[in-house]
């Protein structure tokens, strides 16, 4: 997969992400948009995406999606994108607070793919540097 391809399957993604929030906290946002930026790395980690509440747009930080699917299979680059479009959902919903929304993302990660050794669960628990 490259990053073209990925942009095509991004949306389809998303929808997958609020279909389960909406499953799991019985909540949703409408009018969001995706997008895709280089915000670069550094030194001891990265941003892997960014929302600026109360904005209506989440991005994705081009960088280490780049490395991602130079190196990863399909199921850790879905697992990846999944998790990050999770996460700045869940604070795109007011979620200002960092711990716990990365605990919110956890929840909804367990209760949606059940085993412990799933990507986007390895992901919440570990976190993504």
């Amino acid at each position: 997969m490259n990053l073209s391809e990925l942009k095509k399957e991004m949306p389809e993604i998303f929808e997958s992400v609020k279909k389960d929030v909406r499953k799991i906290l019985g909540r949703h946002r409408a009018g969001l948009s995706l997008g895709l930026v280089e915000m670069g790395m550094f030194r001891g980690g990265f941003i892997g995406g960014m929302h600026f509440h109360p904005g209506t747009e989440i991005v994705m930080n081009k960088s280490p999606l780049k490395i991602i699917l130079d190196s990863q299979p399909y199921e850790i680059v879905w697992a990846y994108t999944y998790h990050i479009l999770l996460h700045e959902y869940i604070h795109s919903l007011g979620i200002i607070d960092e711990w716990q929304c990365r605990a919110i993302t956890l929840n909804i990660s367990e209760e949606i793919f059940k085993e412990a050794d799933h990507p986007a669960i390895i992901l919440a628990k570990n976190g993504i540097g």
